[in-house]
């Protein structure tokens, strides 16, 4: 077997690690939100979780993310801009104990929405997304929305909404603009 030359070997290490920044370990990834699927199966909740073979913001492939950005609005930073959504609630909270879970009731019963299946997208594209009955996601929201400790979108695709949780502790409701 001949030796590679220089440059043969840095193409095989670029190779390389292109592979390994687009494998994605399911296991690691389902493993990473075990806590909370934990507390779902206790307390006998419904749910789907998907992981998608790559996930990045800045090339997804995650049809629900795609979704999201295509539907929404977004700043640079990665927070909705409200400003081109329709019928926008807004709530401010910086208490740590927040019931996020009521804040998404009251919602729910102004919107009058029904208890669609939703789909629940974190920050950490490297996350699996859960897809949930909207009235079970409500005794566990506070858990489920700052699982990154950072930003959590709650939508439904059929309705065109979304609930953002902003890690400054904005929580806002509102309806596609292209809806």
């Amino acid at each position: 077997m001949r030796e590679l030359t220089p440059q043969e070997r840095a193409i095989r290490r670029r190779q390389a690690r292109e592979r390994a920044q687009t494998s994605i370990d399911y296991d690691k990834i389902v493993a990473s939100r075990q806590p909370l699927l934990n507390q779902l199966d206790q307390q006998g909740i419904p749910y789907q979780i998907e992981v998608w073979q790559t996930q990045t913001h800045a090339h997804p492939t995650d049809p629900s993310q795609l979704w999201l950005e295509q539907h929404f609005v977004f700043h640079a930073g990665g927070r909705i801009d409200w400003n081109f959504a329709r019928e926008v609630y807004e709530r401010h909270e910086t208490t740590f104990n927040f019931d996020h879970g009521q804040f998404i009731k009251q919602v729910s019963e102004r919107a009058g929405l029904a208890n669609p299946q939703v789909t629940v997208l974190w920050a950490n594209f490297l996350s699996p997304n859960l897809k949930i009955n909207l009235q079970d996601l409500i005794p566990v929201a506070s858990k489920v929305v700052t699982q990154d400790f950072w930003d959590c979108w709650i939508f439904d695709e059929q309705d065109s909404w979304c609930i953002e949780y902003h890690h400054d502790g904005h929580l806002r409701f509102g309806y596609s603009g292209s809806r």
